[in-house]
């Protein structure tokens, strides 16, 4: 009998099937890799070029003189021929400007939206706290268009009714100002800083709120003095969050700001690749100048927050306190009702009021109504099929291919302890700081020279839409797999389940609910994304947003109306398919 050397190693309980060697098996000597790092290396890898293979050709592309595998030469000439240009100049300034104020007035709405259905006693606060989000999801772009019908100067429907039914003078609503795009954007970003502050607002201890009360502070002090200063953190995110979608913003801009040349960097980039030859090197530049403005903001939120402390959820049980009004209750109320009236329903019946036209008319004469728009976009033209027909297939399959992705990332990020897994994370959240155009240049810029016939075709929308989402997938994922005890996997493992086994049999049926809401809210993200697609699209891959944007360019409203209604109605039945399959109660649980 030969005397074993040394103690005996027992094996990790852990590791089940997958530790068990069969006999005579070859195996490398040393520490053998784990399916988990396999995974973990594997996706960084994806993500890597996913992600930063694009920002890195961008980053080098506006440092040359030209394309990629073309002759040039690197140099700083297209950032000094960017500034020194006054229009160029004017479009960054345009940009800082009205993306500030449009992130300061959609903070001012959402924070007081928050406040009034969280902490006081207006009537319909439940009904309120669901209707308020859905602005989020509906596209900024077709509320736009919407606001062209009913706030234009000459032919808008608010205009014509001040003017023919009040007897104005003159029409005393322009949507084409500064003001009007500004509160365009404010009214469709409102419900970002709602969300945040109406969760952070239900969680916070109103102790402090209290103390502030008793030591004789009214309620406008306590709210000054304690809870906006309290909410922070909270204001903040909602503002980066804001302010990143203002300034890589495209619909708005265009519709808007275009028509009284009011140019911002989104609209210089799409101006400038639309002539030709198109301005490659130019646009690269924009990109980059944009991805700077943004990383600068994300920098200044991240440092201010570190050298505060904002703990406001003590260990102790509490219930938030509530505000009474009194006779300003209903003043509150007619303030709720009043942003519903211009998010939702006079921009969109508009919209639907337009679409039963067979010409635009604003008269009232339902005897002329008609289907006929919604038979030929549907039916009748080519285009349009071809679109709705590509924007399903690409937001089915961006978001299944987005959700399968985020479910290993997620897994890796939150169940292991592998060093790595903080590169995955960190990969996997940045594209939620690079707006939607300067991502679009820097896919263009890295796919035109490709041996590979991607661009130009409907997979060139694929890879950009899975990059540039993945962080929603992750962050449904990450939320859903902290709320799974990790026992249940474990117990898995111990009986002989392999790693993959334990996430298909264990995991998977157990985050259905979250990863079938991660899943709409891409594939609503993927439907309405004009910003992305407008840089990226051909005649064969062309998508629903960019077909509104062309019949708004034609001056086809009947038409445009009819697909933009299309196009919300498929938003909705998303949203709605969310709430039935993950049996949500309130429309803030799809965040």
């Amino acid at each position: 009998m030969e005397a074993v050397v040394g103690p005996r190693k027992e094996p990790s309980p852990l590791s089940g099937a997958a530790d068990r060697r069969a006999p005579g098996r070859w195996r490398l000597p040393g520490r053998q890799p784990t399916v988990e790092s396999v995974t973990c290396i594997a996706a960084s890898a994806l993500l890597v070029w996913l992600v930063l293979y694009p920002l890195a050709v961008l980053l080098l592309g506006s440092l040359r003189t030209d394309l990629p595998m073309r002759e040039g030469r690197f140099t700083l000439a297209n950032f000094l021929a960017l500034f020194a240009d006054p229009d160029n100049l004017q479009a960054i300034i345009n940009t800082v400007v009205s993306s500030g104020l449009a992130t300061l007035l959609a903070l001012l709405i959402g924070v007081a939206l928050a406040w009034v259905t969280s902490r006081t006693d207006t009537p319909a606060r439940a009904f309120f706290d669901n209707a308020f989000v859905l602005p989020y999801y509906l596209s900024p772009f077709i509320g736009a268009i919407a606001w062209t019908l009913l706030a234009n100067p000459r032919i808008g429907f608010m205009n014509n009714f001040f003017t023919e039914i009040l007897g104005f003078d003159n029409a005393p609503l322009n949507v084409y100002t500064v003001g009007g795009l500004v509160f365009v954007m404010a009214l469709y970003y409102a419900p970002i800083a709602f969300l945040f502050v109406a969760g952070a607002l239900r969680s916070m201890d109103p102790a402090l709120e209290e103390a502030s009360r008793i030591h004789g502070a009214g309620a406008l002090g306590t709210i000054r003095r304690v809870t906006l200063p309290l909410m922070t953190p909270a204001i903040a995110s909602a503002a980066l969050l804001v302010f990143l979608n203002a300034a890589g913003q495209f619909g708005i801009p265009a519709v808007i700001g275009i028509p009284m040349h009011f140019d911002v960097i989104t609209t210089r980039i799409w101006i400038g690749l639309g002539y030709f030859p198109p301005k490659y090197t130019e646009a690269a530049a924009f990109a980059v100048v944009l991805l700077a403005f943004s990383a600068i903001i994300v920098f200044l939120q991240q440092r201010y927050l570190a050298r505060k402390s904002f703990v406001t959820v003590s260990g102790r049980g509490y219930r938030p306190g509530i505000t009474r009004l009194g006779p300003m209750r209903h003043l509150a109320l007619a303030a709720c009702i009043l942003y519903l009236l211009l998010s939702i329903v006079l921009p969109y019946g508009a919209l639907i009021f337009t679409s039963l036209q067979p010409y635009l008319s604003f008269a009232f004469e339902p005897a002329q109504w008609t289907l006929k728009q919604y038979a030929d976009v549907l039916f009748n033209n080519p285009e349009t099929a071809r679109a709705i027909k590509n924007s399903l297939v690409l937001a089915a399959g961006g978001a299944t291919v987005t959700i399968f992705l985020s479910l290993i990332i997620g897994h890796v990020v939150i169940r292991t302890r592998l060093r790595a897994r903080f590169v995955l994370d960190y990969l996997a959240t940045l594209p939620a700081a690079v707006p939607a155009v300067v991502f679009a240049v820097a896919l263009l810029w890295s796919y035109i020279f490709l041996p590979i016939p991607i661009y130009g075709t409907i997979w060139m929308l694929l890879i950009a839409y899975v990059s540039h989402y993945i962080p929603f997938g992750v962050r449904a994922a990450s939320a859903g797999l902290a709320q799974i005890s990790p026992e249940l996997e474990e117990s898995a493992r111990i009986h002989g389940a392999s790693w993959l086994g334990a996430l298909r049999r264990i995991v998977i049926p157990l985050l259905r609910p979250a990863l079938a809401v991660g899943w709409i809210l891409m594939f609503i993200e993927i439907i309405r994304s004009l910003s992305l697609s407008i840089l990226l699209y051909s005649n064969d891959s062309i998508v629903m947003p960019v077909v509104i944007y062309e019949l708004y360019e034609t001056g086809a409203y009947p038409a445009l109306s009819a697909f933009s209604v299309l196009q919300t109605v498929m938003v909705f039945a998303a949203i709605y398919g969310a709430k039935k399959i993950a049996r949500l109660d309130s429309f803030m649980q799809l965040r």
